[in-house]
């Protein structure tokens, strides 16, 4: 009977183990869930924080421009100022340009054409570089370059959208050797609702890539990625991926062509799969980084092994597992005690009682042991020694 109620404590200590290492498996993997995607919201807080700053310096300017008297003479050395001081606002403006459309803001092309700065036709484009904490013209946006198909994107597009645009990134070489990640920003000039000029910088994610490489989300094997939303990889904590497509990374995927579908809209999504910058099944997080008043969008992507994730989890159901088998076996011990206490006097009495159907009534003494249970076991016996002496005097009296 012991055995059976055994049997049964086995089946229910195992029903409850797995109970707990499931609903501690969905749990700490929704936990991981909802904390990998606010972490991954905060970065791209982060993100829209600094290039929106940026957007709003140039906002400022271009709605500065217009309110200033062009017919003056010096309109333009005002102009000038004005891109002299935003080139050195904040540190992840390379350059700060504007251009504007042919005598489009002050009627006075021609006055400056054959100008170091101003060209053949004298129309008005200008560009400030930061060297050394000081802001220098350079001849870098010129008009012969803003309508090159391409290359001319950063103005052409503005100006044909009157909407501010994030540009494509693009590596920048400078004077040193060295190379930086940029995009162009700009933000279009405009006069009666029409666009005269668009007015931008050329944004340096370096310091981006710096403040993303501290994020540590769940473990310091998570990966970090941002990604724009044609797909191109700005920074990965793997180096190797930065300037990549994303579409190459995760081609073969069953949800690739989701994601990038996610990334190109600035939807957050998420999913688990196999992630080529942890070299494990992950918990992928794609948040979208907003650039308003830039239709433009950027994602940050987060990426948690799930040997990570979930292994608190594990070493949880492991311990619950060693428990539960250190538990039956005491259990066992108790039980096989248990059941030898209460069997074996049982099997005795009984031997008692079969011998005394054969009337056998003689006195076993090797059954003495029986006596000295304190319980049941040892009333019972004493009663029946009592019988049983009572029954033998009875027949020895009528034997006489």
């Amino acid at each position: 009977m012991l055995l059976y109620i055994l049997s049964v404590v086995v089946i229910i200590f195992s029903a409850v183990t797995f109970y707990v290492a499931v609903s501690s498996s969905a749990k700490v993997s929704h936990d991981a869930e909802t904390f990998t995607l606010a972490s991954s919201k905060v970065a791209a807080l982060t993100v829209t924080d600094t290039i929106t700053s940026n957007i709003n310096i140039l906002t400022t300017i271009a709605e500065a421009i217009p309110r200033l008297d062009s017919s003056l003479g010096s309109s333009r050395n005002t102009v000038l100022t004005l891109l002299e001081s935003g080139a050195l606002q904040r540190p992840e403006i390379v350059s700060m340009w504007l251009a504007f459309e042919p005598d489009a803001f002050d009627g006075r092309d021609s006055d400056f054409a054959g100008d170091e700065w101003y060209g053949k036709t004298g129309q008005f484009t200008a560009s400030f570089v930061e060297r050394d904490g000081k802001a220098v013209r350079t001849n870098d946006v010129t008009p012969e370059k803003i309508y090159v198909p391409g290359d001319g994107d950063f103005y052409t597009v503005p100006l044909r959208t009157g909407e501010p645009t994030v540009g494509d990134p693009e590596y920048l070489s400078y004077e040193n050797g060295t190379k930086a990640l940029i995009a162009p920003v700009s933000v279009p000039i405009k006069v009666d609702g029409k666009t005269i000029g668009v007015v931008g910088i050329d944004l340096d994610y370096t310091l981006i890539q710096e403040s993303l490489k501290s994020i540590r989300i769940i473990s310091d094997r998570t990966a970090i990625m941002l990604i724009d939303d044609d797909g191109f990889v700005i920074y990965s904590t793997v180096q190797s991926m930065i300037g990549r497509q994303l579409g190459d990374i995760i081609q073969g995927q069953k949800t690739a062509p989701q994601v990038l579908q996610s990334v190109r809209e600035g939807r957050q999504f998420m999913e688990y799969d196999y992630a080529v910058a942890t070299k494990d099944q992950s918990l992928k997080a794609y948040a979208p980084v907003s650039l308003a008043p830039a239709k433009q969008t950027l994602c940050v992507n987060a990426l948690v092994p799930m040997s990570v994730m979930l292994a608190e989890s594990r070493a949880m159901t492991r311990n619950t597992i060693l428990t539960a088998i250190v538990g039956l076996l005491i259990l066992f011990v108790v039980v096989y005690w248990l059941s030898g206490r209460i069997v074996r006097p049982i099997l005795a009495l009984s031997e008692i009682i079969h011998r005394a159907s054969e009337l056998d009534f003689m006195y076993d003494r090797s059954k003495n042991w029986l006596l000295d249970y304190r319980d049941e076991i040892g009333e019972m016996t004493h009663n029946y020694a009592l019988l049983q002496g009572t029954l033998t005097h009875f027949i020895r009296d009528l034997n006489r």
